[in-house]
């Protein structure tokens, strides 16, 4: 699949207000570059509320409301904070150049 710069600019924008994520600690998410400011100072305990065996509401999320299945399947993936972390960045410089490239 190609990535158009209308789809970077997507996956980089803020989501609309009914579907913001709500960390467990109430901190309110609008989009990747928030997921990963959050998850960088989130404890490990927060952390694993959200992404255990049973669930990844991060990659749930990144699924449903932001369109991004490449980083989904990513951070569904990630068994660790730091993981996700590594995917995260990844991506979001990834999509950034992407958006400038087609400035």
């Amino acid at each position: 699949m190609i990535l158009t710069k209308v789809k970077a600019s997507r996956a980089l924008a803020d989501v609309e207000p009914q579907y913001v994520f709500w960390l467990c600690d109430g901190t309110a998410i609008k989009n990747i570059r928030e997921l990963h400011s959050a998850l960088s100072r989130i404890d490990e305990g927060a952390y694993n509320y959200h992404a255990n065996e049973s669930k990844n509401d991060f990659s749930a999320w990144v699924n449903d409301v932001v369109l991004d299945p490449k980083l989904a399947s990513g951070l569904h993936k990630a068994r660790t904070k730091a993981e996700a972390l590594t995917v995260l960045k990844a991506r979001i410089a990834w999509l950034n150049k992407k958006h400038e490239k087609h400035k």
